[in-house]
């Protein structure tokens, strides 16, 4: 084999090595990529559930002040009355089975 064949040869060799290594190393880059971005959308998407527990809590504590609102108002019928408690009765148990809350109404001043 003459030298201007082996030449070629080397080089063909080392444009396959070369041409592997970097398709490896795209793909490498690739794949990292697409788990990045996996791991940001399972990311949001918890951000967004605690946002919407967050919006959810929110709303309760609302109502419990509108509710507590309706207790302290002398003007509130008993049967108002009667509901509101029932109602912040409802929303504690919603707490507990939802998000494991501990909580006694006895014990706190809703009333």
């Amino acid at each position: 084999m003459t030298n201007i064949k082996k030449i070629i040869c080397l080089l063909s060799i080392l444009t396959i090595f070369i041409g592997g290594a970097y398709g490896y190393k795209k793909y490498a880059e690739y794949i990292h990529k697409r788990e990045t971005g996996v791991y940001f959308l399972e990311q949001s998407k918890k951000i967004q559930e605690y946002g919407n527990r967050v919006e959810e809590l929110t709303k309760f504590q609302q109502e419990i002040d509108e509710l507590q609102a309706i207790i302290h108002d002398p003007t509130s019928t008993k049967s108002d009355i009667r509901k509101a408690k029932s109602r912040i009765k409802e929303i504690v148990e919603i707490l507990k089975d939802k998000y494991d809350a501990e909580i006694d109404v006895e014990t706190i001043d809703l009333w």
